[in-house]
């Protein structure tokens, strides 16, 4: 709360709650030369985002500050408003780690995400990855060579996955949107129209990354570099697109690339 000068007074109030729920599963088991790692996830989460605030004006005098605002007149266009907002997000998401003899590394994962700024058509979004790594200085012929009291740790390693995204979109920008007419009258009633258009065809945005790396250790690794090289490639970019004059509207938010 605050109150402004020449007689006028504000009071507003917002509140956020943040509900989660989520539920794990784990499973580890190492025999022989295989070891093996599994995780399962479940995850829902729902955001509850209301406020309110009001501004009055023309007070017969300032000293009641902002807790008498009805002694003053409201400003009904600009000082008077509420809002309420509730995204969701339901996400799943299964990982496996599988070392063979030390050596070879797999890591496979896939995660599947809904929320509730996309349309029903495209709710669900699928993000897979997948990554391979070597350690070569486990092996024999390495172990018995004379570059291993130099190199001690050598590991190339190749990944793909996929990311998704979503929050360039509003909460409930995919359905249209709806202002008020600055004036607020319209033949004596107040005034609505289509602020932004719906586009029920929105789909997930995503990033798929390539990366082929090396981990290098010499020395006891008492020296050691870890060296990249990726490519990411966005497609479904959310982002906006400009429309003629002609339409009533300045953009419509959508998927490109």
């Amino acid at each position: 709360t605050s109150v402004w000068a020449h007689g006028q007074a504000y009071k507003g109030e917002n509140k956020t709650e943040d509900l989660l729920g989520n539920m794990m599963l784990s499973y580890a088991n190492t025999w022989g030369k295989h070891k093996l790692d599994v995780l399962g996830l479940a995850e829902v989460q729902k955001k509850i985002l209301t406020g309110f605030y009001t501004t009055v004006t023309n007070f017969t005098t300032d000293q009641y500050g902002y807790n008498n605002l009805q002694a003053g007149a409201v400003r009904l266009w600009e000082g008077t408003g509420s809002f309420y907002e509730s995204p969701r997000l339901a996400s799943f998401l299964a990982r496996i780690n599988y070392v063979y003899d030390g050596k070879y590394v797999l890591t496979a994962n896939a995660r599947a995400d809904a929320s509730s700024k996309v349309g029903e058509n495209n709710r669900w979004g699928f993000f897979p990855g997948v990554s391979v790594g070597w350690n070569v200085m486990e092996e024999d012929f390495w172990k018995d060579s004379k570059v291993s009291g130099v190199i001690s740790n050598l590991k190339p390693r190749v990944s793909y996955g996929v990311n998704g995204n979503v929050n360039g979109i509003g909460n409930y920008e995919v359905y249209g949107e709806y202002a008020q007419v600055e004036s607020k009258n319209y033949g004596g009633a107040t005034g609505l129209y289509n602020s932004k258009l719906l586009n029920t065809n929105l789909r997930w945005e995503q990033s798929q990354t390539f990366e082929v790396g090396l981990d290098i250790g010499f020395l006891q690794n008492r020296l050691s570099f870890i060296l990249d090289y990726y490519s990411r490639d966005t497609k479904d970019l959310l982002t906006k697109q400009a429309l003629p004059g002609y339409t009533g509207f300045s953009d419509i938010v959508t998927n490109q690339g």
